[in-house]
């Protein structure tokens, strides 16, 4: 059995990536095990179609102690199922300190599997967050292959530079690329190895998450709107939603402000992920509501 785990900061394309590996591992048995740092899992909706096994650990880290029993016995219900391929989704979060000690506990329980580590960076977001969060650092640190992404947004001499300040940094290979398309040989020709021992965990973000309803009188433009506001504040914000021009996936991330219609029965509710030394879950209301009274004037 081979287990992948996809590490990267929220919005770097880690969704896109299981997506594009499910498409290159067509055929396989695989299971999937989805980590969210809050206690709603939007990425969930993403692979619903896809009738793979699925577990889920949600409130934290899989790597924290908090939840590492959790994350064992979610490990154990897949392995039960004889599979090839367990592919592990990291909160954008995840402190990949603790992963040696894990994988090799298992190992010592007669579990027998090889690991590869794939860590995206999203190029237009990257240099911003590095040198704010260390757990970039320490993702990168121990992985195989890094999948630099989004690098159509970014000009030539910006891709050029990332890649010689991540090779220089990390001396990892680099798969640079637009919506994680990595071949095929990352997959299949990865070595063993598992997260160094001698990386040292270190205090992690105050990292808060908030579930904000929205009501389906709204308009995109005014969702939009209330997410622009909140651009350099969060970390991502993310939901599905029923509003007064139809269904739609919304997104921020970083700078980035995306969405697309979508069909089903969205449940109306934004998730954010912040810092609570910048924000609080009063303020998002707060602005929020702003945004409706503002909508509502203009009607």
């Amino acid at each position: 059995m081979k287990i992948i785990c996809v590490h990267g900061f929220l919005g770097s394309g880690k969704t896109t990536l299981i997506k594009r590996i499910f498409h290159l591992l067509q055929g396989q048995r695989i299971g999937l095990c989805i980590n969210e740092f809050g206690s709603v899992n939007i990425d969930q909706e993403e692979f619903k179609e896809m009738s793979i096994p699925m577990t889920e650990v949600h409130h934290g880290s899989i790597y924290c102690t908090c939840r590492q029993s959790d994350f064992v016995e979610q490990l154990r219900q897949l392995f039960a199922l004889d599979l090839s391929y367990i592919i592990i989704e990291t909160s954008g979060f995840s402190d990949p300190c603790t992963q040696k000690t894990i994988f090799s506990y298992l190992q010592k329980q007669g579990y027998h599997f090889t690991i590869c580590n794939i860590s995206v960076v999203d190029a237009v977001t990257f240099d911003k967050w590095s040198k704010v969060l260390s757990l970039l650092h320490r993702q990168l640190l121990q992985t195989h292959y890094i999948v630099l992404n989004k690098i159509s947004l970014i000009t030539q001499q910006q891709k050029e530079n990332l890649c010689k300040q991540l090779t220089k940094d990390y001396q990892k290979p680099i798969i640079a690329t637009d919506f994680c398309q990595i071949p095929l040989e990352v997959i299949t020709d990865f070595c063993d190895g598992m997260a160094d021992k001698n990386i040292v965990q270190q205090k992690h973000v105050e990292l808060s998450s908030f579930v904000c309803e929205i009501a389906k009188d709204m308009s995109l433009v005014s969702v939009l709107a209330f997410l622009d506001k909140l651009q350099d504040k969060v970390f991502r914000a993310k939901g599905y939603m029923q509003l007064r021009e139809g269904k739609f996936y919304v997104e921020l991330a970083g700078e980035q402000l995306y969405w697309r219609s979508i069909d089903g029965e969205p449940d109306n509710q934004l998730v954010f992920l912040y810092s609570s030394r910048l924000l609080s879950s009063a303020a998002i209301t707060c602005i929020l509501q702003k945004q409706k009274d503002a909508y509502c004037e203009s009607m």
